[in-house]
């Protein structure tokens, strides 16, 4: 019998399975295909697409366009630029609670040439200033499941920098 939960769900493999007929080749090896690769699973359908326009747009916002961190004024371009990708997965997750994947390789493709581990540290600043909140720590090993994130700020706190009156 097929576990409930992460590993599979009977509907889902049911619907898996009647879709499939015509390129199985109905052996026990196609019957244990669809549980076996649950596990494997990394980005729900169109999730993938949904970054790369989420780093496409955010890569395309000026200056003046990118959100304000609390508290820090003169953060970096960078800081802000990985803000505004936290916003922007935000504003189009499909989730009630409107939480999001990301992962710091993923989050490093915002600005060519940044690496990984900077794009991780800089999240960690973002999580102590309050822009956003990891709902659940993703798994290192590769091929593990990214952090889950939810974004913290209102659009109205997402000001820019002529919103708050620095002139440049």
């Amino acid at each position: 019998m097929l576990r409930r939960g992460r590993e599979s769900n009977p509907r889902v493999f049911a619907k898996w399975y009647e879709a499939s007929q015509p390129f199985l080749d109905r052996t026990e090896d196609d019957l244990a295909a669809f549980p076996a690769a649950i596990p494997k699973v990394r980005v729900p359908t169109g999730e993938g697409d949904r970054l790369k326009n989420a780093i496409n747009n955010v890569s395309k916002l000026s200056l003046f366009q990118l959100p304000m961190i609390p508290e820090m004024p003169a953060a970096p371009e960078i800081w802000r630029r990985l803000a505004a990708l936290h916003c922007e997965l935000s504003r189009v997750s499909s989730n009630k609670d409107k939480t999001y994947f990301l992962s710091s390789r993923d989050a490093a493709k915002v600005l060519p040439g940044l690496s990984h581990q900077t794009a991780h540290n800089i999240t960690l600043v973002l999580v102590q200033h309050c822009v956003i909140k990891i709902v659940r720590v993703g798994d290192k090993r590769q091929g593990g499941k990214a952090t889950e994130f939810r974004h913290l700020l209102s659009e109205t706190e997402n000001g820019t920098e002529e919103d708050a009156g620095i002139p440049f």
